[in-house]
């Protein structure tokens, strides 16, 4: 009896068959006027064997498949779909797990240098906290863990000795040195079944949580002087359906459910104030804590930095953004009217691990 897996990659390999066919009578017919001896040079058949195996029947053929093919879309699904199902695999950049989880490659890549690299990153990041400190502001240093990290158990092969880059446990015992404050999120997030979510680079809000609950912890044991205090409680939100960012790389359309790819839905939460900082009308305002980091912190979906406000017991100003990793986010903050004016007591620094070497990271220049 066969198994679902080989009807859907028989259906798929007819599919991609006929639409193969399609394209090579689009190339027979497609431009024979193109060849200007077509009527008094050899006949058809040896005019598209030139045109097949000379070097501009592949530009021929590409165009056609590119612009003539009805089912160029929906071959782009079912091919992908039939690598996943055959060679359990998506397009370059994304590492496919087991059980249906997906990973970004950029948390497995390992490149000659990077070992100079962290070196000049930590660099920055110490740097930075010793000037903060210098005037009157701490910084916790959140050292978020790569969810190949923390769920290697649906890496496959040498995939799950990759995950254990030497970068995190060497980027915490340098920082530390220097007298930088580090949250470890290691083991917090290594206690929770699900603390990524399984086809997208982000966390879930319990390992959000988890996170947050950590930092307040580490950041409790600093001296913060001046910080009005305030209380939040978290309480159940929506439900949100997320198909997973890593999706993009495995474009299987309508078969991602049948594949075990299907999407998740979360439960989100919310934090409330329930009760107000007890700043009188005259009194003047600090923020307590602000919030740097990457879209992590920046997408407020996950409630980190809410978890954060409860935890911590203080406001947060969230200044973390997208797209470009955890320096450009700090240096712009630290150059802009909002810090110069009224400076925080406590920065939490939210700084995922594959951003201590991978290339193509903006650092800014040291001050």
């Amino acid at each position: 009896m066969p198994t679902a897996h080989s009807v859907i990659a028989i259906l798929l390999i007819l599919v991609l068959a006929a639409g193969f066919a399609t394209g090579i009578a689009g190339l027979l017919v497609a431009r024979p006027a193109d060849d200007a001896h077509a009527a008094s040079g050899p006949g058809p058949a040896a005019a598209v064997a030139r045109r097949i195996t000379g070097g501009a029947a592949t530009g021929d053929f590409e165009s056609v498949l590119e612009e003539e093919i009805f089912l160029r879309k929906p071959a782009v699904t079912l091919f992908a779909t039939l690598r996943y199902v055959l060679f359990r695999a998506g397009n370059e950049g994304v590492v496919v797990g087991s059980d249906g989880w997906l990973y970004t490659l950029e948390e497995l890549e390992r490149h000659p240098g990077d070992a100079a690299e962290l070196d000049r990153r930590l660099e920055f990041v110490a740097r930075t906290a010793e000037g903060l400190r210098a005037r009157g502001t701490e910084v916790v240093v959140a050292l978020l863990p790569g969810k190949a990290r923390i769920h290697d158990e649906h890496l496959r092969g040498r995939w799950r000795a990759l995950a254990d880059h030497p970068r995190y446990e060497r980027a915490r015992e340098w920082l530390t040195e220097r007298g930088v404050t580090v949250a470890d999120l290691r083991p917090p997030l290594a206690e929770i079944p699900a603390a990524f979510l399984e086809r997208d680079t982000h966390w879930t809000p319990e390992g959000a949580k988890a996170a947050a609950w950590e930092v307040a912890r580490v950041a409790h044991g600093l001296t913060l002087d001046g910080v009005q205090r305030a209380s939040f409680e978290t309480v159940a939100g929506e439900r949100l359906t997320v198909a997973g960012d890593l999706m993009s790389f495995v474009p299987v359309g309508p078969f991602a459910r049948a594949l075990g790819l299907g999407p998740r839905t979360v439960e989100l939460t919310q934090t409330v104030a329930t009760s107000a900082s007890g700043l009188g009308l005259f009194d003047t305002p600090r923020i307590p804590v602000t919030l740097v980091g990457t879209s992590y912190s920046a997408d407020e979906r996950w409630n980190f930095i809410g978890e954060l406000k409860e935890a911590l017991g203080m406001d947060v100003l969230n200044v973390a953004d997208e797209g470009l990793g955890p320096y450009v986010p700090m240096a712009d903050y630290l150059a802009s009217d909002a810090f110069a004016e009224v400076k925080p007591a406590l920065i939490v620094w939210e700084i995922p691990e594959r951003y201590l070497t991978l290339p193509g990271v903006e650092v800014p220049e040291l001050p």
